[in-house]
């Protein structure tokens, strides 16, 4: 996440604050400019599979984090994802952002396509943080929005084939079960990460050289595989 070294107040009452520098701008920028387009094995662009995983990968661990202070994003879009110099994700923005204590009195609107309808007309839960979510790493695997010329259809209508290898189809799956309407359905924190981690393992076995084997046995070493199948 985005780091603050400081914060000031402003003469007109508004806090001024002093953040981490985040190379890369927002993801949307950075895929811009590395030209990252497509998705799956043999159609990706500028960005391999792999990367793109393990982006989706680190989008999890810190908002996971978050709520594990049970703090709450509420307004989690690519705009707010941003990207360091190395290339690692810095969530960002948190001025949407909610406790548990006031949670259940926060309602709203923040971004049309990334807003859980939950949060837009009932109250708000830590299940629409884990709705945008699935948005977000939807538009980190496949360099597009999923709400946007019928792509919603086409990904659901898709979810059954595998024509991309199992890592990707586990990436399928995920994202599904993050925007179900039910929200008591929604997968938690760590059967979502145990199945996108699964799908990273994948990748680095397919890749098949000795730092994505090391980099395997690690994450096995690590991981829940908490996964619901």
């Amino acid at each position: 996440m985005l780091r603050c070294f400081g914060m000031t107040k402003c003469s007109d009452g508004s806090w001024l604050l002093l953040l981490e520098h985040a190379a890369n701008g927002d993801i949307i920028s950075y895929y811009e400019r590395k030209g990252v387009k497509g998705s799956g094995k043999y159609k990706a662009k500028g960005l391999s599979m792999i990367e793109r995983v393990e982006l989706a990968n680190q989008l999890l661990k810190a908002l996971r984090h978050m709520h594990g202070l049970h703090i709450f994003h509420r307004d989690l879009k690519p705009q707010n994802i941003m990207i360091s110099a190395e290339g690692t994700v810095m969530l960002g923005d948190f001025g949407a952002t909610t406790d548990e204590e006031r949670l259940d009195n926060q309602t709203g609107l923040f971004s049309p396509y990334y807003t859980d309808k939950n949060a837009r007309y009932n109250k708000f839960s830590a299940a629409c943080d884990i709705y945008s979510f699935g948005l977000c790493a939807y538009f980190i695997i496949h360099a597009k929005h999923l709400y946007h010329k019928g792509n919603k259809q086409a990904w659901l209508d898709n979810t059954e084939k595998n024509e991309e290898g199992e890592s990707y189809e586990y990436m399928q799956c995920a994202i599904n079960q993050c925007i179900l309407d039910d929200t008591e359905q929604r997968p938690s924190f760590s059967v979502l990460q145990g199945e996108i981690e699964y799908a990273l393992i994948l990748e680095y076995c397919l890749e098949g050289t000795d730092e994505a084997d090391a980099k395997a046995v690690a994450l096995i070493q690590q991981t829940e595989f908490v996964l619901n199948y």
